[in-house]
């Protein structure tokens, strides 16, 4: 790992997602006048590891106090000094965590910020999304990032924003209650003019690797 950083340059970049007005938007800094990714190098002297480095630059930034983050594919950028090995970190943040990191951080619709990133880091974003929607289909993800309760209506939507298109509704509702990710909040009902069971994520298998998640793609199909 060591004589790997001698070299190539390694980098880490933050993937920072969150639902927002029945969009999915990205975090963004400024550099050089345009939308840019959160990047950080991993330190040798302090870092075991790029994760550990995420972390550290994740919390450093956003001023929360954990962050779950999820390695996405890898993008080597071959630069004139050296090649950067770029690894995407990506993490959903629920709406509460992301405004109150609003006055660190530029929150921008997914479409609005490939557009106004250098073509690096629309192509990291794009390809970290990729990955993001494969994950989607996994029940664990994003429900495990939710520290909340919620309803199916509620949650629906944030899956349909990583996937892309409308799901099937009762075939969404009866895929996660299979999953075991999820279970019911006994007596707790929401919504105003049908309410609807209010659930909570399954903190033991919420923490589940992703390659260990039960696959959901078939099941998550769009309607």
């Amino acid at each position: 790992y060591h004589a790997c950083m001698h070299s190539v340059h390694v980098q880490t970049a933050l993937v920072l997602l969150t639902f927002q007005a029945g969009r999915l938007r990205v975090a963004t800094v400024t550099e050089n006048g345009q939308a840019a990714l959160i990047r950080g190098d991993v330190l040798p002297e302090m870092d075991e590891g790029a994760h550990q480095a995420a972390v550290r630059v994740a919390l450093n930034l956003t001023g929360l106090k954990k962050i779950h983050l999820h390695l996405a594919q890898a993008v080597v950028l071959l630069k004139a000094q050296r090649p950067v090995a770029l690894l995407p970190y990506v993490a959903y943040l629920e709406e509460d965590e992301a405004e109150s990191v609003a006055f660190r951080l530029h929150w921008l619709d997914v479409a609005a910020a490939r557009k106004s990133m250098s073509e690096d880091d629309a192509h990291v974003l794009s390809m970290a999304l990729e990955d993001a929607r494969d994950w989607a289909c996994d029940a664990a993800f994003p429900v495990r990032d939710l520290q909340d309760n919620f309803t199916l209506a509620e949650l629906r939507p944030i899956y349909e924003a990583f996937i892309g298109s409308a799901l099937n509704v009762s075939r969404f509702r009866r895929t996660l209650l299979m999953s075991g990710f999820i279970e019911a909040e006994e007596g707790l009902m929401r919504g105003a003019l049908r309410p609807g069971q209010v659930y909570r994520a399954v903190r033991g298998k919420a923490k589940a690797r992703l390659g260990k998640a039960i696959r959901l793609r078939g099941s998550l199909s769009p309607s």
